[in-house]
């Protein structure tokens, strides 16, 4: 057919008991990598979401030879505006997904005990909500009062305590993902034996900005305003803008 659809969703939650003892951390320090148990004897209290959970993802892939020119349903009958109109294939792919989780830790205020990493977590304060009313399409990392988290849902816990958050939040998450591509072929026969094709690709094509939130373990009271100051402040894109490229092909 002249037009091609594949699309698919996935629903997912993924959760562990071990994260970051079974593998080595990743380059955006999101995985806890070595981070221990608070009792080994326990490790249920260890469980929580899996650094790599995604809960919605969708994608779609799809391809339209428009319908005009030679052998088309439209503007079939003229030669000459067949080179114009006809040999024409529209291209999509669309990826979709909600945001990486972020680690938040809180300072040592007890010795290591075998505490890896920086690992100490927060305490959450009841009724207070992580995400701002802030949209995604608000963001600017120019501006300090534009916060995709809230500076009030935890607590720091005093010496020698453990803090009650669970290693992962699940609100405490990146904006979502939205990434858009497109590409335009024109294919057109000069001879029997000869076709010239022109291709043109965008990436980013409607020119999404996807924020990045966390990306480093937070600390949020560590003695460094510019630090404190920018908790839950995107740092800034987290992909490129909007890029194309063209290309010729003469075949024969």
């Amino acid at each position: 057919g002249w037009v091609n659809l594949e699309a698919n969703y996935t629903r997912s939650k993924s959760l562990t008991d071990a994260s970051g003892t079974q593998t080595g951390g990743d380059a955006t320090n999101r995985n806890a990598k070595t981070d221990r148990p608070y009792d080994p004897r326990a490790i249920e209290l260890n469980k929580s979401l899996q650094y790599t959970d995604y809960p919605n993802i969708a994608n779609i892939v799809a391809t339209v030879d428009l319908p005009f020119g030679k052998g088309k349903a439209l503007l079939a009958g003229n030669s000459l505006l067949d080179k114009f109109v006809g040999g024409w294939t529209v291209s999509f792919t669309g990826s979709y997904a909600n945001g990486a989780l972020a680690l938040l830790n809180a300072p040592y205020t007890y010795p290591q005990w075998g505490f890896e990493y920086g690992r100490k977590r927060v305490n959450l304060v009841s009724g207070k909500a992580i995400r701002t009313n802030i949209s995604r399409g608000d963001l600017d990392p120019r501006d300090l009062t534009k916060r995709w988290w809230n500076t009030d849902f935890f607590t720091i816990p005093g010496t020698f305590e453990l803090g009650n958050a669970p290693l992962y939040i699940n609100e405490l998450r990146d904006p979502n993902t939205y990434n858009d591509n497109m590409g335009f072929i024109k294919r057109t026969r000069v001879t029997e034996s000869v076709n010239v094709e022109l291709r043109a690709e965008f990436f980013n094509i409607f020119n999404r900005t996807n924020f990045g939130i966390g990306g480093t373990p937070i600390r949020p009271n560590v003695v460094d305003t510019a630090a404190t100051g920018r908790f839950g402040v995107t740092g800034g894109p987290r992909t490129g803008a909007r890029s194309g490229q063209m290309a010729l092909k003469i075949n024969f």
